[in-house]
């Protein structure tokens, strides 16, 4: 009778042993795959507020890394301020627990002209209105880095740009990269002569940045504040002439927003992709004067 029972116990044993062994193995060879971006908007579920209730949004027009099809392969499509500020939302613009508007570009998302022109994703905001230099015009606005793209670490969170019949011309830009907030003044209307201004380095993820770039016609001003998570705030200022090519009939815009500055091929999780730039934003404003 013992020997029975040791026989069946054994058998038991071997059979459970059997079933572990197979669970482990399974568990070792199943990818997990956790993306930090969605399809879904990501509103805080903490926030009723949607992003036309924190930011100004009709002087803009929204560029998104994605294309007409859902895909990424074409050009870039646009949202209207009309649709805007009726409470447009998606995974690329959503209110944050913070009362923020975070922009998520991935870097694997659609350009605005694919092969001919400019090869960087964007969720960036462009301003309805062109005017010249000499209307004078102010932006500011303020605003944490959330995460830079992992291959290189840039954004483009400030623009003056070419519009209209100059639409594909750069003209001032600030970018933090790394950490380091500088600007970008183009001296003429084709080839890559700048000037470039260092406002400060080692800037960490999550400090809060303000900065205004004003121009009256003949000048650039640039005024950042940088706070640091409780820290003490450092404030920089910079001017520099109105290159000659760009008064006159030049027309411009501002454009403000998450404007990684390279096109990876990314994770391959596209529309999911968690490779990318995302910054959250708690002011914006534009002034003519």
């Amino acid at each position: 009778m013992k020997k029975l029972f040791y026989g069946v116990a054994f058998a038991a044993a071997i059979i459970q042993l059997a079933a572990c062994s197979k669970t482990q193995t399974v568990t070792d060879n199943t990818p997990i795959v956790t993306p930090i971006v969605k399809t879904a908007p990501k509103n805080s579920p903490t926030s009723t507020l949607l992003p036309k209730d924190i930011l100004n949004l009709g002087p803009w027009t929204l560029t998104l890394p994605v294309d007409k099809n859902g895909s990424n392969t074409g050009a870039a499509t646009t949202v209207d301020s009309t649709t805007l500020k009726a409470g447009y939302t998606s995974q690329y613009l959503y209110t944050s627990a913070d009362t923020g508007v975070t922009f998520w570009c991935p870097t694997d998302g659609a350009t605005t002209t694919p092969g001919t022109g400019s090869d960087h994703p964007r969720t960036e905001l462009h301003e309805n209105r062109l005017w010249t230099v000499a209307q004078k015009g102010k932006l500011q606005a303020t605003l944490i880095i959330n995460q830079y793209p992992p291959d290189t670490p840039s954004i483009t969170i400030g623009q003056i740009h070419g519009g209209g019949t100059w639409g594909s011309v750069p003209f001032v830009l600030l970018h933090i990269k790394s950490g380091t907030l500088y600007a970008t003044v183009y001296n003429a209307l084709s080839g890559s002569a700048d000037t470039v201004h260092t406002f400060i380095k080692n800037v960490a993820l999550g400090s809060k940045i303000y900065y205004s770039i004003y121009t009256n016609g003949t000048t650039i001003y640039f005024n950042t504040i940088i706070t640091p998570a409780g820290g003490t705030a450092v404030t920089n200022a910079w001017d520099v002439p109105v290159p000659t090519p760009f008064k006159g009939s030049v027309l411009v815009h501002f454009s403000a927003g998450d404007y990684i500055t390279r096109h990876n091929p990314g994770d391959g999780l596209f529309p999911n992709s968690t490779f990318g730039g995302k910054l959250t934003i708690y002011s914006l404003d534009i002034t003519h004067y």
